[in-house]
């Protein structure tokens, strides 16, 4: 995986788990940092919720809205409109 990834108008320093923007930096938890780290890496690919927990929660066992709460978070980091994400999409049923 490249040390940095372009999401939109952010820049993903995957190693810092920063995402920046002009003058803007954000830093990411641990967590959400791998997911974001897993979904560039998988970047066109729906990766499922077990997938996530699997990968990124190590098979821990995790609250069931785990997955939404980093996916949450991470949409607010990086969307331009959290309630309308373009970057990190749900796909029903599947991921």
């Amino acid at each position: 995986m490249p040390a940095t990834e372009t999401i939109g108008r952010w820049s993903f320093d995957v190693s810092e788990a920063v995402v920046r923007s002009g003058g803007e930096e954000r830093r990411l938890e641990n967590r959400a940092a791998r997911t974001l780290a897993l979904l560039c890496e998988h970047r066109g690919r729906v990766a499922g919720k077990e997938e996530l927990i699997s990968l990124v929660w190590q098979g821990r066992t995790v609250s069931p809205n785990c997955v939404a709460v980093v996916i949450g978070n991470l949409r607010r980091v990086i969307e331009d409109d959290p309630g309308s994400p373009i970057h990190i999409v749900t796909v029903n049923k599947r991921g």
